[in-house]
């Protein structure tokens, strides 16, 4: 347990000096990056279903994939960021984000997402890919296992997590322009 909190905390630090090196209007250029461009199409609003677990689960299989994976890259498109984390406990710390709760898809845009995530295995191949939506009311992981899609919703701290990189870079964003500033008064 404290080992995976360590994991965190470091990872946060990783984040925070990695955003405080990138401009705001840059994304990290990579070869192996997900593009900015929506991975596949959601299924149509279930609203009525919104809130009930599937039957059968997807996170059994979501969690085999993720297991084999060492790295994933984030992208949030509307906010310029791009990270990556290389940790496997990282990989699992993003898999517990997610419930087995269908996603109430009605206040969100058709083919609109916040980001994606990119789950790589041992040998650099992509596992699995993500369209996520983070900003409320729009709360959806959406991928593809087996042909079969699930939208299923973020937990709380699955939000939370994300709220805080976007405030962080915020903050960094917020600090580099105000030591950009001539000095008052002169």
């Amino acid at each position: 347990m404290k080992t995976q909190k360590l994991s965190f905390i470091l990872c946060y630090c990783f984040l925070g000096v990695l955003m405080a090196c990138q401009p705001k209007t840059s994304e990290t250029s990579n070869n192996n990056t997900a593009t900015t461009e929506p991975i596949a199409a959601a299924p149509s609003a279930v609203s009525a279903d919104a809130g009930k677990p599937y039957e059968p689960s997807p996170l059994p299989k979501l969690g085999a994939i993720m297991q084999e994976c060492n790295k994933v890259e984030f992208q949030l498109y509307d906010y310029g960021i791009s990270f990556e984390t290389v940790d496997a406990n990282q990989v699992m710390s993003y898999f517990q984000y997610i419930e087995n709760k269908r996603a109430n898809e009605a206040p969100c845009k058709a083919g609109k997402y916040d980001g994606a995530a990119v789950f790589k295995n041992k040998k650099g191949d992509i596992a699995i890919a993500m369209e996520i939506n983070i900003v409320p009311p729009c709360n959806r992981a959406f991928f593809t296992i087996d042909n079969e899609k699930y939208t299923c919703q973020f937990t709380p701290t699955g939000l939370k997590f994300f709220e805080q990189i976007i405030n962080r870079r915020q903050s960094v964003i917020e600090g580099a322009q105000g030591q950009a500033a001539p000095p008052q008064g002169h």
